[in-house]
């Protein structure tokens, strides 16, 4: 796939699926700052995995389909990190 084709596919699925990306990623975490944070690593993923997009299946799925898995990731990975914190009150 060369970079024009990759920059309209791109284009295209950010301007057909925007706002419901912004709705997964709230629905994976509530802090706005955070949720920014998850968006745009959302679309970094999406953007990185359109070169790999062999058009097995449709766009929406695809697109569905990688922000979910990266939704998960991240939910995941802030399970990680907030289970080893211990709480001040726990300190001796």
């Amino acid at each position: 796939m060369d970079r024009l084709s990759q920059d309209g596919l791109y284009q295209d699925g950010i301007d057909g699926y925007g706002p419901a990306l912004v709705r997964l990623a709230r629905g994976h975490e509530a802090d706005p700052e955070k949720r920014r944070d998850l968006l745009q690593e959302i679309y970094l993923q999406l953007w990185i995995r359109f070169k790999e997009d062999k058009g097995r299946c449709s766009m929406r799925t695809w697109i569905y389909r990688v922000a979910h898995n990266c939704g998960a990731s991240y939910v995941s990975r802030e399970k990680r990190i907030y289970s080893k914190l211990i709480d001040v009150d726990e300190l001796d």
